[in-house]
């Protein structure tokens, strides 16, 4: 049986090897933006990674599950806009929209009130979205992400069940509770949750920090850790790749 924990400490090994370089060495055919939003969206994996360690190893698995579907959000986001002409584009882009909407609502409650600051930082977010266009709408969804990347046909009904458990849903209840026809409420209380496929969502995990990590060598020039990451890829067997889908 494949030891996933050991995997992931190794692939953190592997990120933590770039805190000893004063420099980064990265393709020149490659948008230098795309290196620094793949690298951001790595160095989330990575926390997010020690996080799930931490929880796992103290017996809440269930507590994790929040974790491991921004880890697959990171790795897929990250892979998507390294493959995908623009796509970090449409992603920063997004990013400002959301932040301007936010920040409008904000002085909108706060009529009266609103300093100079938060006028020139909503200029600023309106000024970035037309610098870069809109998001197109074929990229905005996760689903949509993952229908643009080769070998991802899985994903979304992972992502899915991710979701449900991430959420105060009747699902997350169930994991708390146990059928039992002695009481009088016809259930039982567990003191902590009974989660059936903590192993596999570890795996997923693992999995999603590779692929990270995978996306983030891909931009450096001779990819230097390429030969650890593909070790990895092949005792989790997974792509070491991240390619475009045909025809998207």
């Amino acid at each position: 049986m494949t030891d996933q924990r050991a995997i992931i400490r190794r692939l953190i090994t592997v990120w933590e090897t770039e805190d000893g370089r004063k420099k980064v060495d990265l393709r020149t055919d490659i948008d230098f933006q795309v290196s620094v939003v793949v690298r951001g969206l790595a160095a989330h994996a990575v926390d997010c990674a020690r996080g799930v360690l931490t929880l796992y190893e103290a017996g809440q698995p269930v507590a994790a599950v929040p974790l491991i579907r921004a880890l697959l959000e990171d790795a897929v986001t990250a892979g998507w806009v390294l493959v995908v002409p623009e796509g970090w584009k449409a992603l920063v882009s997004e990013g400002s929209r959301t932040r301007a909407a936010v920040l409008d609502d904000a002085m909108r409650a706060n009529i009266g009130r609103v300093d100079e600051r938060s006028e020139a930082r909503h200029r600023e977010y309106a000024e970035h979205v037309n610098s870069l266009g809109r998001a197109s709408g074929r990229y905005t969804k996760f689903q949509q992400r993952l229908a643009a990347l080769d070998g991802t046909d899985d994903m979304y009904m992972l992502y899915r069940y991710l979701s449900s458990l991430s959420h105060a849903s009747a699902e997350t209840v169930e994991l708390y509770t146990a059928p039992n026809p002695q009481s009088q409420l016809q259930v039982s209380y567990r003191r902590h949750a009974a989660h059936p496929m903590a192993a596999n969502l570890l795996a997923s995990a693992s999995s999603s920090l590779l692929h990270a990590l995978t996306a983030w060598d891909t931009t450096q020039a001779g990819r230097p850790h390429q030969e650890s990451l593909q070790r990895a890829a092949r005792e989790l067997g997974v792509s070491s790749e991240w390619r475009l889908r045909t025809g998207s």
